[in-house]
């Protein structure tokens, strides 16, 4: 089955949805689609699939737009979220659970107790409702800023390659663990400065305070030499 991604009035993407699910949304001829395959986001209307999609119009004459708009479970301007494992525990998901859940869409925990809560079933049955909502690509995901939508099969969700170790740190541990000149100048002509920088550096920075220390016992060598 052909699954489509599609950018809504408010710039977020949605999506995977076979074709038939996308007639609960608001497309219009003007709505960018994606798909496997496809090189670019195209318009709806300049694809295939799309042709007579919005010739179908409801029973009582009313565009598919006008009739998301007058159906008092949508007011939000968002379509209700459907699980086929709902019906099965006697759970109908209403507008206040269907917000519920996209406003924490971040909290899954939450959004588990809430089901669980209010249509009184079972911690587990309410897992179950609340995994297939999200496996099934209703929830909201920000859209890409360059380019089409990653093929959810081939491409990685970020392209930061984890297997290797950020350089960063060590870079800048590198750059810290440097002796400063005025304080190799200050270590030479007052030696007991350059043991006392050792004793404080020698565990966080050691190649400092090895050459704080060698400062110092080199103005005393030298010292030692001419007396």
């Amino acid at each position: 089955m052909k699954l489509y991604y599609f950018i809504d009035k408010e710039k977020v993407r949605q999506g995977p949805l076979p074709l038939e699910d996308l007639r609960s949304y608001e497309i219009t001829p003007q709505t960018l689609v994606w798909s496997k395959g496809m090189k670019n986001w195209q318009k709806a209307k300049d694809i295939p699939d799309f042709q007579g999609f919005f010739d179908r119009t409801p029973a009582d004459g009313a565009s598919p737009a006008e009739s998301v708009a007058n159906d008092p479970q949508t007011e939000s301007g968002q379509p209700l979220l459907h699980a086929s494992l709902a019906a099965k525990y006697g759970v109908t998901i209403d507008r206040e659970t269907s917000d519920f859940i996209r406003d924490n869409s971040a909290g899954k925990l939450q959004i588990v107790k809430h089901i669980k809560d209010k249509y009184q079933i079972g911690l587990a049955e309410a897992k179950a409702i609340t995994d297939e909502i999200f496996e099934s690509g209703q929830i909201r995901t920000p859209v890409p800023d360059d380019g089409p939508a990653p093929d959810p099969d081939d491409t990685p969700s970020s392209g930061i390659d984890r297997s290797r170790p950020d350089p960063t740190p060590v870079q800048n541990s590198v750059q810290e663990d440097k002796a400063s000149i005025g304080l190799l100048i200050l270590c030479f002509f007052i030696p007991i400065a350059g043991v006392i920088l050792y004793f404080v550096k020698k565990n966080k920075y050691p190649n400092s305070a090895k050459a704080y220390l060698f400062s110092a016992m080199i103005s005393i060598l030298i010292y030692i030499i001419l007396n």
